[in-house]
């Protein structure tokens, strides 16, 4: 925009030096409050753009949090099963050492009764 012709334009309307003036000074109000409008659009901006970081940030932590969580309640069940058949294998090798010893006591109550006939 060439402010010159604008005023140019205007003067050959018959407009007065006194208007010109005016109409400058506006035209250059309102420039300043369009370069102040988008300078605090620019920051509002920034701020948002912060914002979004931020939260984003936070989203990651929670899933970090959450994998971790994850993680440990996997390891806990992991361990569990490795607890469980370890409690298997005992009671087998009990439940073997009873069939041994009720073999054995069945070998000898034969022999007793070998004995006794």
């Amino acid at each position: 925009i060439d402010i010159g012709e604008i005023v140019s334009g205007i003067a050959g309307m018959g407009a007065s030096n006194t208007e010109l003036a005016a109409l400058v000074a506006d035209l250059q109000g309102a420039s300043a409050e369009a370069v102040a409008a988008a300078a605090t659009a620019a920051a509002a901006a920034g701020d948002a753009q912060t914002a979004a970081e931020a939260a984003m940030t936070a989203i990651a932590d929670v899933d970090d949090t959450a994998l971790d969580a994850l993680e440990a309640a996997n390891n806990a069940a992991n361990a569990a099963d490795a607890a469980r058949d370890a409690a298997n294998a005992g009671l087998q090798a009990a439940l073997d050492a009873l069939t041994k010893a009720q073999e054995s006591v069945d070998a000898a109550n034969d022999a007793a009764e070998s004995a006794d006939a």
